[in-house]
């Protein structure tokens, strides 16, 4: 839980950091909630990406 949310907390910073340099630049709408698109479906996609890296992890032995 704490992951998805500093996931969250990061691409959204990152996100409206672009959108206020798409907008002091001026170049052109972004299109309302598509522009926010790509971080809800990060959200909804990272458990189900989490939980099959976790499935797969192999513990290695510490030298």
């Amino acid at each position: 839980m704490q992951q998805l949310a500093l996931l969250f907390v990061i691409l959204g910073a990152y996100m409206l950091a672009n959108l206020w340099i798409l907008r002091v630049v001026g170049a052109g709408s972004t299109g309302g909630w598509l522009y926010w698109a790509p971080l809800l479906s990060s959200i909804a996609i990272w458990p189900v990406f989490h939980s099959l890296l976790g499935y797969f992890h192999v513990q290695r032995k510490a030298l």
